[in-house]
């Protein structure tokens, strides 16, 4: 009899790492696998998934120990897991981007201060 898995992910952003919280957090994973594990007929695994870090060995110095390479998974991979394509996420990831640095400014300038500021400055040569 084969044993289904299920595998906890605790999905980051980003690839900046706080050690004093790597520490909790892998203490939480812990237990919720250890928790919920036990409620269902499943084996669990937990990791923690830095989505835009392609490299598992800088996510393991940066976790300094904290986390086992058994348990570090990177976007790449939690893509393939999941059957979804990871080129398709960074691109669309880079236009969101890119629009929302044009909606922030176009909000920005309603603001009346923000709007006279900039005017000033452009009469003073300010280059943008």
């Amino acid at each position: 009899m084969s044993r289904r898995i299920c595998q906890i992910i605790e999905l980051k952003d980003g690839d900046s790492f706080d050690t004093k919280k790597a520490a909790a957090e892998r203490m939480n994973l812990e237990r919720f696998a250890k928790e919920f594990g036990s409620n269902i007929p499943f084996t669990t695994k937990f990791f923690i998934c830095c989505f835009n870090q392609l490299d598992k060995e800088e996510l393991f110095k940066g976790f300094k120990g904290k986390f086992e390479m058994e348990h570090i998974m990177t976007g790449r991979e939690l893509c393939e897991l999941l059957n979804i394509n990871y080129s398709e996420i960074i691109a669309m990831r880079e236009q969101d981007a890119q629009d929302n640095i044009y909606y922030f400014l176009e909000e920005l300038i309603k603001i009346p201060d923000v709007k006279k500021l900039l005017k000033q400055l452009i009469k003073r040569g300010a280059k943008l």
